[in-house]
C-alpha cells in the first residue's frame, strides 16, 4: 500500500515516544493530498523509527557527564637564577561523555614549547590552560616549561598550581650553591620525587649569602639600524639591595658614550678589557643605553653578577628585514603578562619577548628583502573608429 504525505513536514510534526497507528497514516495521507513524496507504508515507519532512535541516543548522551582520568603527571625542573626550566608530561583516558575542556594550569607557568599533543588541543587566555578533549579516549601533553622565580619571608621558592593526577613524580635539579629547603611528597631516588594529588606543587631551597643577593628583573631593548645596534637596558629591582650592584657588558665595542652622568661616574674596566658598572646600593629602577658598532651576528646581553632575577630580551628591527633568532636556552614568543608588572610598565613591554639563558650568546641573522623594479607599463594603441549615420 502506497501512502502520500509530506515527509519532511509530518516527520518533524511528530515528537519521541508518539506510535503512528495504520489508520491515523491513512487520515494523514488523506488530508495532505497534494504530497510531493510518496513512500511505502513500511518505508516510512523504518524513517520514522529511526529518527526516534537518533533523538533518544541524543538525549541519553546529553545526560551523561564526562568522566576522566589523569592517570600520570611528571614534572622535571632545573633549578637557575631566574627560575626553574623543564619539562612536563600528562597522561589520560576521557571515559565518557561529552567534549570537555580539562583545566590543567594557571597563569604563573609558562609553556615555552609543546612537543607533543594526543587525543585533544590545548588552548589558553589569561587565566591559563586548558585541554580540549573531543571524544572519548586517551591523551598525552608533553611541554617545555618556564617558571619564574618566587620569594617570600621564608625562601626563595618555585610554586604552581597542577592538575590531580593518579601518579605524579617530580625530578628535581639545583645548581651548584643551592640547598634543598622542601619538597613535596617522599624521595624515591636521588632528586626523584612521588607524592599525592594536590593543588599546588612547591619546592623551597636555600642559597649561601642569598640574602645578600641581587634580585633584579631586566629587560634589554635592541634595535638593528643603520648599521649599528643600539640597546637600552631597563632594571627593576624586587627588593632592596643591601650591596653594591656589578653589571658586566661582555662585548668591548661599547661606544664610549653611556647615556646617563651616573654611569660616568661608576665606571669600571676589568682585565679582560669589559666594561662594568658598579651601582650604589638602594638604587632606584633605572636604563641604561649604550651602542655597539657594525651589523653583529652574535650579541651577549649585558650579565647582572650573581643576579637571582629573570633576564628578558626583544629586538627590533627595519620592516624591510626578516629576523631569526637562536641560542643556547632561548624562548621566543613569551607574553608580555608573563613579566612583573612594575617591569613591564617602566619598560613599556606590550609585545613578544625572549629568554635567553645567562651568560649565553644571542644569534642574530637579518636577512633583507630584495627590491625588485616594477615592470614597465606599454598601452597598445587601440584605434578607434567613428561611425556615422
Amino acid at each position: 500500500m502506497i501512502r502520500s504525505v509530506l515527509a519532511l513536514g509530518v516527520l518533524g510534526a511528530l515528537t519521541a515516544g508518539t506510535t503512528l497507528a495504520q489508520g491515523t497514516a491513512d487520515t494523514v495521507a488523506q488530508a495532505v493530498s497534494d504530497a510531493r513524496v510518496n513512500l511505502p507504508w513500511l518505508e516510512f515507519k523504518r524513517v520514522y523509527e529511526e529518527k526516534l532512535r537518533q533523538e533518544l541516543a541524543a538525549t541519553q548522551a546529553a545526560a551523561i557527564a564526562p568522566i576522566y582520568s589523569i592517570n600520570s603527571a611528571e614534572y622535571q625542573l632545573r633549578l637557575s637564577a631566574d627560575g626553574a626550566q623543564g619539562s612536563l608530561r600528562l597522561s589520560g583516558e576521557l571515559l565518557r561523555g561529552q567534549p570537555l575542556q580539562l583545566p590543567l594550569f594557571a597563569a604563573d607557568l609558562i609553556i615555552a614549547q609543546v612537543t607533543q599533543a594526543e587525543g585533544g588541543t590545548l588552548l589558553s587566555d589569561a587565566s591559563g590552560y586548558r585541554f580540549y578533549l573531543d571524544a572519548p579516549g586517551s591523551f598525552r601533553l608533553d611541554c617545555e616549561i618556564l617558571l619564574p622565580l618566587q620569594e617570600d619571608a621564608r625562601s626563595p621558592l618555585i610554586e604552581f598550581a597542577i592538575p590531580a593526577a593518579v601518579q605524579n613524580s617530580l625530578q628535581l635539579q639545583l645548581a651548584d650553591g643551592r640547598s634543598l629547603l622542601s619538597a613535596p611528597g617522599q624521595e624515591v631516588q636521588a632528586g626523584r620525587y612521588h607524592f599525592a594529588p594536590q593543588q599546588r606543587l612547591q619546592v623551597r631551597f636555600s642559597q649561601d649569602n642569598l640574602a645578600q643577593a641581587p634580585v633584579v628583573d631586566s629587560f634589554s631593548q635592541a634595535e638593528l639600524q643603520d648599521g649599528k645596534t643600539r640597546a637600552r637596558f631597563f632594571l627593576m629591582p624586587r627588593r632592596e639591595l643591601q650591596q653594591p650592584l656589578r653589571i658586566s657588558f661582555p662585548q668591548a665595542r661599547l661606544a664610549e658614550r653611556i647615556g646617563a652622568k651616573l654611569m660616568a661616574r661608576n665606571r669600571l674596566a676589568d682585565a679582560s678589557g669589559e666594561l662594568v658598572v658598579k651601582l650604589p646600593a638602594r638604587w632606584q629602577p633605572l636604563s641604561l643605553e649604550f651602542e655597539l658598532d657594525g651589523d653583529l651576528e652574535q650579541l651577549q646581553l649585558p650579565h647582572i653578577v650573581g643576579n637571582l632575577g629573570r633576564g628578558t630580551v626583544s629586538v627590533r628591527h627595519p620592516e624591510s628585514t626578516q629576523l631569526s633568532l637562536a641560542g643556547t636556552g632561548l624562548y621566543q614568543g613569551l607574553e608580555p603578562q608573563n613579566l612583573t608588572a612594575a617591569l613591564r610598565e617602566y619598560a613599556h613591554i606590550d609585545s613578544a619577548y625572549a629568554q635567553l639563558a645567562p651568560d649565553q650568546m644571542l644569534q642574530i641573522q637579518l636577512d633583507h628583502f630584495k627590491t625588485v623594479a616594477a615592470p614597465a607599463i606599454v598601452l597598445d594603441a587601440v584605434p578607434i573608429h567613428q561611425c556615422g549615420g
